[in-house]
């Protein structure tokens, strides 16, 4: 268990952890490696990932990351494998994805904007597994707002708008509710 601890300036990963780690309220900036890179079972709350040289937060299957700031990492904002799950997190301004996720995920509730960038492609939630739900999520002025790599996920309640390569990039066989138009 990691609690209130800021993690700056090294020149590796602001924090490396195993299984089933905790990380409270935890601040990692300024790192040239990854901002969290945690093993699987972790959970992530209320903690802040900034201008990081790869990704902000990285965690393997069966992790939760909730109520996280991720902001102007080079890479990921929030990146996750299968089974995990990503809510009311803001991922803002990094190189690529907001939040990208593998398999059988949840993403629900998060706030992404300005988004992919350095990368030219990034998407505010980027699913490049299959079979993950995307739900209630606002994704502003990125690339892309959401994007699909695999069929099999599903996509409800979310909102998407001025995203310069598209609001919606979907591969066939995903799922979605109703898209509308743009809010403007």
């Amino acid at each position: 268990t990691v609690i209130g601890v800021k993690s700056f300036g090294n020149q590796a990963d602001g924090m490396w952890l195993g299984e089933g780690a905790l990380v409270r309220e935890c601040s990692v900036f300024d790192n040239t490696g990854w901002g969290m890179d945690l093993g699987p079972n972790a959970v992530v709350v209320d903690c802040q990932a900034r201008n990081n040289s790869q990704h902000g937060i990285d965690v393997d299957f069966c992790s939760k990351v909730r109520g996280c700031v991720s902001y102007g990492n080079t890479l990921d904002g929030i990146t996750a494998s299968s089974n995990c799950t990503i809510s009311s997190c803001s991922s803002v301004q990094n190189g690529d994805d907001g939040i990208q996720v593998d398999d059988n995920c949840r993403v629900e509730d998060n706030n992404c904007s300005g988004n992919g960038a350095g990368s030219g492609t990034g998407a505010g939630v980027h699913a490049v597994g299959s079979r993950s739900r995307i739900q209630g999520n606002n994704c502003a002025e990125n690339i892309y707002g959401f994007r699909t790599g695999q069929n099999g996920n599903l996509l409800i309640h979310n909102s998407a708008v001025g995203n310069t390569g598209g609001n919606y990039n979907l591969t066939t066989g995903t799922f979605s509710g109703r898209v509308e138009s743009d809010l403007t």
